[in-house]
């Protein structure tokens, strides 16, 4: 409640009242902790994984340090978590779709070997 209540006093002192009273609503949203990160990271791991397995027939395991360096990287302090998909583009989705270009996904398939991703020292990395 202090939380909102000094940022809704910093809304009073920044905006004219003529602007306020035209705003039907005004929410305080609490900054994210790292749980809300990699929990939003998770749902997208998620999705990622279910995709994988009913479209290639891949199985993902994302290890423990490889989520954590995701979540890391795909938050700041000043921009919360809209780096995550950036990220999740950069560091997985890219990677696999280069994978099935190259015909690995197809392999793993047949194989029945899961792709694994690992932090790996700079970022993270599949196996």
């Amino acid at each position: 409640a202090v939380l909102a209540d000094g940022a809704l006093a910093e809304a009073r002192r920044r905006f004219r009242t003529e602007f306020l009273n035209r705003i039907d609503e005004q929410i305080v949203f609490r900054p994210l902790l790292p749980a809300d990160v990699r929990r939003v990271l998770d749902i997208h791991l998620s999705e990622l994984e279910e995709q994988l397995r009913n479209t290639h027939g891949v199985a993902l395991r994302v290890e423990p340090e490889a989520r954590e360096w995701l979540a890391g990287a795909g938050y700041s302090e000043e921009y919360g978590i809209r780096e995550l998909g950036r990220v999740i583009d950069r560091f997985v989705r890219g990677p696999i779709g280069t994978m099935s270009a190259d015909g690995e996904l197809e392999r793993r398939a047949a194989s029945g070997r899961p792709l694994v991703l690992r932090e790996g020292g700079e970022g993270v990395r599949f196996e």
